[in-house]
């Protein structure tokens, strides 16, 4: 079997979909071992090297996406080497992890080769769209014109049962599959809930055996609900130095990038969490990312944008409880104070939430232990279930030919 994942973005952007593509391409690669090969389809990236043992990527022309770094914009057209390539290459079946440039290579194959097509709907397109647009009306159009995609796929994957809400919400009306996410982080006992990576983490930043550290990792953008995030922290602020004068209130990391990042710090300036709020910048060594999880007392998550965060998984893995607001896609399957917490969508909400999680020491550890429970699933796990689709699939669609 040959098997080709097309995604716009891919590592070294370290996004939740590029991320996905990733442990779809690897997985299944490996499972195929000598009787297949598994391929990804993704714009160039400069001076970064492709170095994996069970895939082949295959990078095509690109330029930078100026307002929204570090994406790029493919331009497959202009890349004969990469169009030879491609032709060469007999695919059994296509994915399009993404609605952009890469999905419509992949449904060009599709047609051309008389082969099945996935397509998975991984984010609310909508959101990021307008956000640039700034125009409902041409919004609008776009998102029509991406929704294509998904019309003309063999058939529609997503993460969870909120996000065909959404898929409906935007027009499509057909069946949906969905395929949960996994993650690559190993369980963390309860019994070593702050390993070596944690206190790694801890000396490095200098904290204390009892200071609290909660953590955020992803794209800095306002998308995100992040200016919640950083209200909410100015009003936990104040009310944990109210109970505890002489004692610092917290430690909250935020890792990653985005257009939003400077606008971030600007806003702990005026808001006086400036000495509380840490920004590192993208980490992709992941024994330190667990480091992180296991140090931190909550993960916090306030996003509406996003459909199925990795980082909730993650965080699971090492025990860590997230907080999220209540009715949100990704708090799917979430039930508060037993295998997560869940907020109102204010910042007042939001930093009570986190403040009771924080004076419960043995109500974070359960909530933790019943996240992982309830959530924790390996990539490994996904990648076999991906391939029995994919099989079913092709054989389905011989059966029409």
């Amino acid at each position: 079997m040959i098997i080709g994942q097309f995604n716009d973005s891919f590592p070294p952007i370290t996004d939740g979909v590029a991320s996905v593509t990733l442990n779809y391409a690897q997985q299944t690669g490996r499972l195929l071992g000598p009787d297949g090969k598994s391929y990804v389809v993704t714009p160039s990236f400069p001076k970064f090297t492709d170095d994996y043992d069970s895939i082949e990527v295959l990078r095509y022309y690109s330029l930078p996406v100026l307002f929204r770094p570090p994406y790029r914009l493919g331009a497959p057209k202009l890349d004969l080497c990469f169009q030879r390539r491609l032709n060469e290459i007999p695919f059994d079946i296509v994915h399009a992890q993404c609605p952009f440039g890469s999905a419509k290579l992949a449904q060009r194959i599709a047609r051309r080769r008389d082969i099945p097509m996935v397509a998975s709907f991984h984010s609310k397109y909508y959101d990021d769209i307008l956000a640039a647009a700034r125009s409902k009306t041409i919004s609008k159009w776009i998102l029509n014109y991406l929704m294509q995609t998904y019309h003309n796929a063999t058939e529609v994957w997503t993460v969870n049962d909120n996000t065909i809400a959404t898929l409906r919400e935007y027009g499509y009306e057909g069946p949906v599959r969905v395929i949960n996410n996994g993650t690559d982080m190993a369980r963390t006992s309860p019994d070593n809930r702050r390993g070596p990576a944690a206190r790694a983490v801890a000396e490095e930043l200098g904290l204390a055996e009892d200071q609290r550290l909660l953590f955020f990792i992803g794209q800095h953008i306002w998308q995100k609900n992040l200016k919640l995030m950083l209200e909410s922290l100015a009003i936990l602020k104040k009310r944990l130095q109210e109970d505890e004068p002489g004692r610092k209130p917290f430690q909250m990391i935020f890792v990653g990038s985005g257009d939003a990042a400077d606008d971030l710090k600007e806003m702990c300036r005026k808001l006086d969490i400036a000495d509380e709020v840490r920004f590192l910048g993208v980490i992709r060594d992941r024994v330190k990312i667990k480091g992180f999880y296991e140090r931190a007392d909550l993960f916090l998550f306030p996003s509406l944008y996003d459909t199925s965060a990795l980082s909730i998984r993650e965080a699971a893995s090492s025990l860590c409880p997230t907080v999220m607001i209540e009715g949100s896609t990704t708090a799917e399957g979430i039930r508060d104070a037993d295998n997560g917490y869940l907020s109102a969508n204010t910042p007042e909400a939001y930093a009570d939430r986190v403040y009771r999680a924080l004076a419960d020491p043995e109500e974070r550890l359960r909530v933790g232990i019943s996240a992982q429970e309830s959530l924790y699933r390996t990539w490994e796990t996904v990648g076999a279930e991906v391939l029995e689709e994919y099989k079913r699939l092709i054989a389905e669609h011989k059966k029409r030919s």
